[in-house]
């Protein structure tokens, strides 16, 4: 995706995270390792919940939320911390109009939330998301809006990490600077 001032973000659609990822069912670990290398984890839920096959379990859009959180959890846990956008999909469907407004309540109080979800798919630690943002892909609503946040959220962390870079090597320069000082000293 390239923005007007030229700036790029690559994204990798990773459809094979389902239940059972973590155990590399599907495509599981091709996908899970995927994740490893991203600066940013989007997640793209339908409003409407969904169901892999007649096998499977239907999963609401919140208990898919906390499925895919679960899943990367015991895949590495490490990765329930990477900076996290929630988009929800689909929401020009019929039933989105009753679904979308509780489920945004409860995206907004998630550690109250997953009590009340199967065990099985209850993480331990929590994404914390940067956004949650409404969309229909199909009709573009929300894209606009989508694509500048993510842009944004970006940049945030590019940035905190410049910063973090830059501590540290103040602070090692400075460490530095002190050792050949004492070594001064000490000669």
């Amino acid at each position: 995706m390239e923005y007007e001032d030229f700036r790029k973000i690559s994204l990798a659609d990773l459809p094979g995270l389902i239940e059972g990822a973590h155990i590399n069912i599907g495509l599981g670990y091709k996908f899970l390792k995927h994740v490893e290398r991203t600066k940013l984890l989007l997640f793209v839920v339908d409003v409407c919940g969904f169901q892999l096959s007649q096998k499977s379990y239907f999963r609401s859009a919140l208990e898919m939320v906390f499925l895919l959180n679960k899943e990367l959890e015991l895949y590495k846990a490490k990765l329930v911390n990477k900076p996290a956008v929630l988009v929800i999909n689909k929401i020009d469907m019929p039933s989105a109009r009753d679904r979308l407004p509780e489920l945004m309540d409860n995206l907004n109080n998630l550690p109250d939330v997953v009590k009340s979800v199967a065990s099985e798919i209850q993480p331990e630690t929590l994404i914390k998301f940067d956004d949650i943002i409404a969309i229909s892909a199909k009709q573009g609503t929300g894209v606009g809006k989508l694509k500048q946040r993510l842009r944004e959220v970006l940049d945030f962390y590019d940035e905190e990490l410049r910063m973090e870079e830059e501590i540290a090597r103040d602070g090692q320069s400075k460490t530095n600077k002190l050792h050949r000082a004492v070594d001064v000293r000490f000669v």
